[in-house]
């Protein structure tokens, strides 16, 4: 059989030439040879990132989606979408170096690892005088198999588990190679390793079975805090320091979460606590010194560009600020690094909204005027001269993550007793809450009109716990567990509650 000649353009005169046979799927195809093709709707055909031009022999160039399109005969392939190496990733904040090279000697090291369904993040922490001293992130290149945990789950249980813990302990063990250059050439400094991240990420990490995560009642393999050897969990020999998994409340309150509520301090004295971490699973934890409730709500990716007509990540170029004047209709954006607009991230998509609904050109039912009804809003022309607009179908996707996240919201203040007027510190975690103006977000429903003034955008919690952890040594193993412990998880869709909040709050 003759095998046909796929050319992918990874650079302006460079070309990566793959083989296959007539009928195979173009993205398998890419993915196989090792491109790292985003698929963030697990090969559906919705998310529209896996855009590609197509160009036959001898042929003009077609364009389709990758994961849609078999190949018939030899073709040059390049990818339309903009390209997730440059994700802004939160890390954390490095504090001021205490050397000025290469630590040597008797010096004592810890890292502290954070795996997102989305990012990933690293830091080298002096355990010896309580320092960070690197930060090193990357995309999480487990994004080919799908931008959601759920899809991952369903990919991991049809036998691509291994590739995707192989993916992950790839990129960890990258990022930790990074971390040491220059500052740590004597591996046996490193005396600690702790790994925060939700339960589905940690679950393939460890190559621990994931289908009951995806499935009701959403049981977990393990949430207990974890002691390793460093090849157990990354598959190479490199360090002899003990790796600690965090522990975690539910299959859908991970350690993320409680590494995150370790570093705010919580449960705190007589105050109450709360923390919002947005995302694709919108967590959320409330608690004082006397009671600690946590709960998830199922929000979908709108919040991290995901099934937004043109929404993407948050990297440059990418449209994050939003204002419209309300009479004249014209509009100004911002976008991440000043880079020519290249699409909508969740808090561009998101400030759209809130201008739009206070420009009067969405209802309070979230239905744009007859006038853009059909080809939605434009906000701005991309560097490609490609309009950039807002439609209808991006405003329901808005609609239902703020829906789900308010409903679990104003339920878990329910189940501890508090309204919202009576909590004293709000925190929201992730690259969405650090960009986001919590007084929009505010305008139309996201959060209760009481909080904006209380709340703080803490960045990377999760990191930060994790960093936290190693710098309190043993109190950081007592004080994870307890916070673990003393966690009840409010069920969302068991409160008969949740489905007439989640329908009040689905309009503005």
């Amino acid at each position: 059989m003759n095998m046909l000649q796929i050319r992918f353009k990874t650079g302006s005169e460079e070309y990566l030439t793959l083989q296959a046979e007539a009928g195979e799927n173009l993205l398998s195809i890419l993915q196989e040879g090792g491109v790292k093709i985003a698929e963030p709707c697990g090969g559906m055909g919705r998310c529209k990132k896996c855009l590609v031009s197509v160009t036959k022999d001898g042929g003009s160039a077609e364009t389709h989606l990758a994961c849609q399109y078999s190949v018939s005969e030899s073709c040059m392939v390049e990818w339309l979408r903009e390209k997730e190496e440059n994700l802004l990733i939160l890390g954390a904040p490095l504090d001021e170096r205490v050397s000025d090279g290469t630590v040597m000697g008797d010096a004592a090291f810890g890292i502290a690892v954070d795996i997102g369904t989305t990012t990933l993040a690293t830091a080298l922490v002096d355990i010896s005088n309580s320092k960070t001293i690197q930060v090193v992130t990357a995309a999480n290149s487990q994004r080919r198999f799908g931008a959601d945990v759920i899809t991952r789950i369903k990919a991991a249980s049809e036998g691509k588990a291994d590739s995707l813990r192989e993916s992950i302990q790839g990129d960890v063990n990258s990022c930790i190679g990074r971390l040491l250059e220059g500052n740590c050439e004597d591996v046996s400094g490193v005396k600690c390793i702790a790994v925060a991240g939700n339960t589905a990420m940690l679950h393939l990490l460890m190559g621990y079975p994931v289908k009951s995560l995806g499935e009701y009642p959403f049981k977990a393999y393990s949430l207990q805090l974890e002691e390793h050897t460093y090849s157990e969990v990354f598959g190479v020999d490199n360090f002899d320091a003990p790796v600690f998994l965090l522990p975690g409340c539910s299959a859908f309150v991970g350690a993320d979460i409680v590494s995150g509520m370790y570093d705010l301090g919580f449960p705190g004295t007589g105050d109450t606590y709360l923390l919002i971490d947005l995302g694709t699973n919108g967590e959320m934890a409330i608690g004082n010194r006397d009671r600690l409730l946590v709960a998830s709500a199922a929000a979908g990716p709108a919040f991290e560009g995901g099934n937004i007509g043109q929404g993407m990540g948050s990297i440059p170029g990418a449209i994050s600020t939003v204002e419209i004047d309300p009479d004249k209709k014209t509009v100004r954006t911002e976008t991440i690094g000043g880079l020519p607009a290249a699409g909508l991230c969740g808090t561009g998509a998101l400030e759209a909204v809130s201008e739009l609904f206070k420009a009067g050109v969405i209802d309070g039912n979230g239905t744009l005027t007859d006038e853009y009804f059909d080809e939605g809003f434009l906000l701005d022309k991309g560097y490609d001269g490609r309009e950039i607009r807002l439609t209808q179908g991006d405003i329901r996707e808005l609609q239902m993550g703020k829906a789900a996240i308010r409903a679990g919201l104003e339920l878990l203040m329910k189940h501890f007793g508090v309204e919202a007027s009576s909590i004293s510190n709000v925190f929201i975690a992730g690259g969405f809450g650090y960009y986001l103006d919590v007084k929009k977000a505010a305008s139309i429903g996201l959060i209760p009109d009481e909080l904006p003034g209380k709340t703080k955008a803490v960045g990377n919690s999760s990191l930060n716990g994790a960093i936290r952890f190693l710098k309190d040594q043993n109190n950081g193993i007592s004080g994870t567990v307890a916070l673990a412990q003393m966690a009840e998880e409010v069920t969302l869709a068991k409160d008969p509650d949740f489905n007439d909040i989640y329908m009040k709050y689905m309009t503005f």
